[in-house]
């Protein structure tokens, strides 16, 4: 087995966000469905669609595959505010350990609290920054709201 050095700073953290980000791509359209269906129940009503992919198969025909792709800059988004932290910052964090630990990044620090501290400070971050993201993908989504340009749903949240 070959041992390669995993990329660092900035190529790590693209990386962090650009694969969940082509993830979001192909699991959109199910997200799409999932918040329609959720929202087509809404105040006791008769549910439109039997499952999943009829409802997938209901928003392709009414609006074309623009439809089942609405809100995929914000899943994008978010994907990337969630990830980029919980994968992109663990090493370096881990490389503050082992500072932390004296051995300066010439040591290995196995230890399951410093792995448990890092792993949950990162998951932590990105789920703080990624929260506002989520309920702006979901008002997309839902095709409720119409916004202008990508990042005017989400000025309740930049200020």
């Amino acid at each position: 087995m070959i041992d390669r050095p995993s990329p660092g700073g900035f190529t790590g953290l693209l990386i962090a966000g650009a694969g969940p980000a082509v993830a979001a791509t192909f699991t959109n359209p199910l997200d799409v469905a999932r918040v329609n269906m959720q929202l087509n129940g809404e105040g006791g009503g008769v549910a439109a669609h039997r499952n999943t992919f009829a409802c997938m198969r209901s928003i392709f025909v009414e609006h074309g595959m623009v439809g089942l792709q609405r809100g995929l800059t914000t899943a994008y988004f978010r994907e990337i505010i969630q990830y980029v932290p919980r994968l992109g910052l663990f090493e370096p964090l881990m490389a503050v350990y082992r500072k932390a630990d004296g051995t300066h990044g010439n040591g290995e620090v196995n230890s399951f609290g410093a792995r448990l501290f890092a792993g949950a400070s990162c998951g932590i971050i990105g789920g703080v920054f990624s929260n506002p993201g989520e309920i702006v993908k979901a008002r997309v989504q839902s095709g409720r709201y119409t916004y202008g340009h990508p990042y005017n749903p989400a000025s309740p949240f930049l200020g």
